[in-house]
Parts: C-alpha cells; sequence; structure tokens
C-alpha cells in the first residue's frame, strides 16, 4: 500500500541541504565529541576523591551502570525517530543511508520493546529532550544528535570497564583478596577473576591514563 512521502521528502531534503553542507558526516551533529573527551571524563572519575582503592572501584563500576543506562535510554530515543520516518513513508533503506548506519540497526532500533516502554523516567531524559530540542524539528536532525550522544556513552562506558579491569588487578596485586574485591564492586568472585586475568594480558594501565602518569 503507497503511503504519502510528502512529510518524509520534507524532512529529507532539509536534511541533504544540511549534510550538502559540511565536509564529511562527522560534522553533521552540533556536537563535536572525539576520543579525547571520553579520556577526559575518565580522568575526572579517577580524580574524585576516594578513601581508597576500593572505594574507587565501587565508583567507576557505579558510573559503567550510569552511562550504559543513558547509552539505552539514548537508543530507545534514536528508535522513536526513525520510526517517525518510516512512518512518514521513508523505506528502512533510506533512513539507513541518510543516517549514516545499517539499514539491520536502523530496524532493530526503531522495534519497540517492553522494557523501552516500562523504564522510569531518568535526569538524562530531560538532557536528552533539551538536545534535540535545539535543532531544526526534524527527525533527521533529532537522530543525528542522538547518535553522537549514545556513541559517547558506549565509549565513555567501554573506556571505564577497561579501568575497572585496571582496578581490580591493582588491587590484587597489593593482596586483596578477591571476595572482598568482587563484594565491593559488585561482581562475583568469577568476574573479577576474569577481569583481573584480562588486565594481565592487556598490559596497564589503559591507553587514556598514561597520559596522566
Amino acid at each position: 500500500m503507497l503511503r504519502d512521502r510528502e512529510q518524509f521528502e520534507h524532512w529529507l531534503d532539509e536534511w541533504k541541504d544540511h549534510t550538502w553542507s559540511r565536509r564529511s558526516p562527522q560534522e553533521w551533529s552540533r556536537i563535536q565529541l572525539v576520543e579525547s573527551d571520553v579520556h577526559e571524563h575518565t580522568r575526572e572519575v579517577l580524580a574524585a576523591p576516594a578513601a581508597n582503592g576500593l572505594d574507587r572501584l565501587s565508583t567507576v563500576v557505579q558510573t559503567v551502570t550510569v552511562q550504559r543506562d543513558n547509552h539505552n535510554r539514548c537508543r530507545t530515543r534514536i528508535g522513536g525517530e526513525l520510526l517517525a520516518l518510516q512512518e512518514a513513508g521513508g523505506t528502512w533503506q533510506e533512513i539507513a543511508d541518510w543516517t549514516n548506519m545499517d539499514e539491520r540497526t536502523v530496524r532493530t532500533l526503531a522495534r519497540p520493546t517492553k522494557s523501552r516502554e516500562s523504564t522510569a523516567s531518568s535526569p538524562i531524559d530531560e538532557d536528552l529532550a533539551a538536545l534535540v530540542a535545539q535543532v531544526p524539528n526534524n527527525p533527521f536532525f533529532r537522530t543525528c544528535e542522538l547518535l553522537t550522544m549514545s556513541w559517547f556513552f558506549e565509549t565513555f562506558a567501554n573506556e571505564l570497564e577497561d579501568v575497572t579491569d585496571w582496578l581490580c588487578f591493582e588491587l590484587s596485586t597489593v593482596g586483596i583478596d578477591r571476595s572482598y574485591i568482587a563484594r565491593h564492586a559488585h561482581m562475583n568472585q568469577l568476574t573479577v577473576a576474569r577481569r583481573i586475568n584480562r588486565a594481565k594480558r592487556r598490559g596497564w594501565p589503559p591507553r587514556s591514563q598514561r597520559s596522566t602518569s
């Protein structure tokens, strides 16, 4: 069944005018975040006052949890924007092409889930709403801003996961029992053992922290 594509075509024309005036997809977003910004946030987390290494580990683990939640909430908002584009008459492939994603990712993000519907509100939801309010009332523009923030949340969380490995390893080398580490980090002992072994294989501290030593 053919649908009226007028709204989609209007949104797409606005987006084309915007993207064609930029030199690369990295300039599509108003927000310019790079890996150095992630490293700086990681250093700020590690610079926060801590009574001891266990306390610092707990802070890092809690921050990872927050960033994972931020990432999931951001993806939920992206899914809503992609669904709006599809409902306005765009095909999944068109939407993928013009959001710089693959079609499978677009379909996955746009698929509603029960967990999305039942998630309680969070301060980050207000921050994301304020973010997209600063761009044209167009799902393409909103998706672009949200994709940038989604990348940041995920990359920040991943880097802190590496730092968690490093902290577990450091604590173990000074003789702290793995069960004690696990209890403070809210992990099981097997997970702590895996993190310690991963740190041994990779070599530490993490790349993002070497410049501060």
